[in-house]
């Protein structure tokens, strides 16, 4: 029994640890970090291309909502005269733009610490927003949701649903894309939008990466995107990218949305916050580049030559014509900072009207190349952590010049009675790891006419498989949605083959970066046309999902047809074999023909024979040898004595396996042998 007074004690103990611990309330980090640039004139808006930085911002995905973009931009139209304007009352009505990027988002099925590419595009007033070929917002019901805005164009790039992902272990590679998109003419101006009696215009912003393992033009907006808010409200028309130049002054900044923190305060009234690991790549020594080689063109870079070529004229090499771009110069001012937005406080205050927390406390800018974004880390509380600088995880409040204002400080400085230095930021275990889908076994859109070939699969480096079809250009889902006349529809097909024929993906199309290594595609991205669909045709995911190395039924119905596939006592293709046996006895599922000869095939010797089998290792199943003389039920019995041996095993999972009856047991007469899986 504990006395009383030592009762009373720990009471009182626990109370008071129950109320400190009551004050830390969930926090947020929001804001910009900004990359200002000098004025561009404004001929030069048929697009652009930049390098931005490629690194892991946190050393783990922390718990809760975490979304923040690597440096991207955001290209609107350049307004002509004329052009409305919003109303106060919906600032956003003209609202569309291209502003996509590396980052990582809160819907992120499949996490990595390296980020991810999304495209990005947004209809008018968010109305919907296209992030890469089949996938966006929206629903497949819809046939202008944003799953139908942008269409494959590479024939040996494939981009996942949940976004295009970068190879592990960057530290400040760059990645280039033409990601502000150049135009090109791939599809004539009409006056249909998605089948609809709407002018559409013939801009096609055709995203261009440069990556180690893949350079070229990847996928592009189809013009439809943006014009479909005019369907419904033909005053839109003509407002939009599709018809509409590209502005090239673009605001070049990380937008972080959320990364998770924790605010507490004392006694005496101080707010305490602590801050999830945030890191910036050490790419250059001691010091950091974020962004470099921003550029405008004007059509004479890429357009004018396309268009030409398309009309009969000369093979160009893609390759974009410096002297019809604008290099960016950066726009640091007099005092070189890193230039922010950022505040930080309770998750319950509203993003803007928590407190600042000034980065260029931390860091300065270093003017000494004028199209590149260099920085110094000027703060003692920055640590260098192998290849990168991590942030100061612990700031205080305080009042300077009558603004309350985040002070970094020390971990030694931090009162434990706010019992932030027990905080903790584990990674994300909870959100959705549920498989993207798609209709691609219904919907008219994916199946007339269908794919030419498939299913094939791939998988990368966060531990997901996709499953994709090869379907001519034209009839890809989102071509086949757009509804254009056949007319057009060939004429499209005629120019993407000329774009497979003379375009490869090891040519330079992108000016090079001035400094720096270029960064890689992750390796799973990367495929290769089958024989005989090397022009013409594209990949298009189907689906995507986690590898569960526990569930070998589920992987092999992947490399098949999951959907058709997922009942294993079925029998989807009617040669009498279950799905399960089929996978067991490595026959193909898809067709009749595989259960029409032996599986167990003889050798040139009496006593062997030989068959094939889905691995053991895979299927943790155990195959053994029975035997009969009569085939009588109570006849067969398991022998040991007889060997199986593997001869070889093969890429799609399955082994070679010789078996050798024991001679002794033939002693000329009739041996009948079966194979038991248990």
């Amino acid at each position: 029994m504990i006395p009383r007074p030592l009762q009373n004690y720990l009471l009182l103990l626990l109370t008071l640890t129950s109320t400190l611990h009551s004050q830390i309330e969930d926090g947020g980090f929001f804001g910009f970090v900004y990359f200002p640039q000098q004025q561009v004139p404004t001929t030069f808006n048929a697009g652009y291309s930049q390098y931005s930085a490629v690194w892991e911002l946190t050393d783990s995905h922390p718990q809760g909502a975490f979304q923040a973009g690597l440096p991207h931009n955001w290209m609107e139209v350049l307004k002509p005269a004329g052009y409305p304007e919003a109303p106060a009352d919906n600032e956003a009505k003209y609202y569309s733009t291209i502003e996509g990027g590396l980052g990582y988002w809160e819907d992120i099925r499949f996490d990595t610490l390296a980020p991810k590419f999304k495209m990005g595009g947004v209809a008018r007033d968010f109305t919907t927003v296209a992030d890469g070929p089949g996938w966006g917002w929206g629903t497949w019901d819809n046939n202008l949701s944003g799953k139908m805005g942008i269409a494959q164009l590479s024939n040996q790039l494939i981009f996942p649903p949940d976004g295009l992902p970068l190879a592990q272990n960057s530290h400040g590679d760059f990645f280039g894309y033409g990601y502000g998109y150049m135009n090109l003419p791939l599809i004539d101006p009409s006056n249909t939008s998605f089948g609809s009696n709407t002018p559409t215009g013939g801009n096609c912003w055709t995203l261009f990466i440069n990556s180690t393992n893949f350079k070229g033009p990847a996928a592009f907006f189809l013009p439809d995107f943006f014009s479909a808010p005019a369907i419904s409200d033909p005053t839109l028309s003509g407002l939009f990218l599709d018809t509409l130049d590209a502005n090239p002054f673009r605001g070049d900044a990380m937008e972080i949305l959320h990364i998770p923190s924790a605010v507490a305060t004392t006694t005496n009234g101080t707010q305490y916050a602590k801050i999830a690991n945030i890191q910036f790549p050490a790419n250059e020594g001691n010091r950091t580049v974020l962004l470099q080689n921003v550029r405008s063109y004007t059509k004479g870079a890429l357009w004018n030559a396309v268009n030409s070529w398309f009309n009969g004229g000369p093979i160009p090499t893609g390759t974009f014509h410096e002297p019809s771009s604008h290099h960016h110069l950066t726009n640091f001012g007099p005092t070189p900072i890193l230039d922010s937005d950022v505040t930080l406080g309770p998750k319950t205050t509203h993003e803007y009207e928590r407190p600042i927390l000034h980065l260029h406390k931390l860091a300065r800018g270093i003017d000494n190349h004028p199209h590149t974004f260099r920085y110094e880390w000027t703060s003692p509380l920055v640590r260098k952590v192998g290849n990168h600088f991590v942030l100061p995880n612990y700031y205080r409040l305080d009042t300077i010049n009558d603004t309350p204002e985040w002070t970094p400080i020390p971990k030694s400085q931090v009162p434990p009675s706010t019992g932030l230095l027990a905080v903790q930021f584990p990674p994300e275990q909870n959100h959705s790891q549920q498989p993207r889908t798609t209709p691609h076994t219904t919907n008219p859109d994916w199946t007339a006419p269908g794919p030419a070939a498939g299913p094939f699969t791939t998988t990368f480096a966060d531990n997901s498989r996709a499953t994709y079809y090869w379907y001519r250009f034209i009839d890809q889902p989102a071509i086949v949605n757009a509804k254009y006349s056949e007319a057009n529809r060939q004429q499209l097909q005629q120019r993407i083959e000329l774009i497979h024929r003379h375009w490869p993906i090891n040519r330079n199309y992108i000016p090079p970066p001035t400094s720096g290594t270029l960064a890689s595609i992750d390796p799973g991205s990367i495929v290769t046309p089958p024989p005989g669909l090397e022009v013409g045709y594209v990949p298009i995911v189907t689906r995507q999902e986690l590898i569960d190395p526990n569930n070998d039924y589920q992987n092999w119905a992947n490399t098949h047809s999951a959907s058709r596939l997922s009942d294993p006592i079925a029998d989807f293709d009617n040669d009498g074999l279950s799905n399960q046996f089929e996978r067991l006895f490595a026959l193909d599922p898809l067709s009749a023909n595989s259960a029409s000869s032996s599986i167990i095939k003889p050798t040139t010797s009496p006593h062997q024979f030989t068959y094939r089998r889905r691995q053991t290792s895979l299927t943790k199943k155990t195959y053994s040898i029975w035997l009969s003389s009569t085939l009588e039920p109570n006849s067969w019995f398991r022998d040991d004595s007889t060997t199986q041996k593997i001869t070889g095993t093969n890429n799609d999972g399955t082994e070679n396996i010789l078996i050798s009856i024991n001679p002794a047991l033939l002693n000329n007469q009739k041996v009948f042998l079966r194979i038991k899986v248990q």
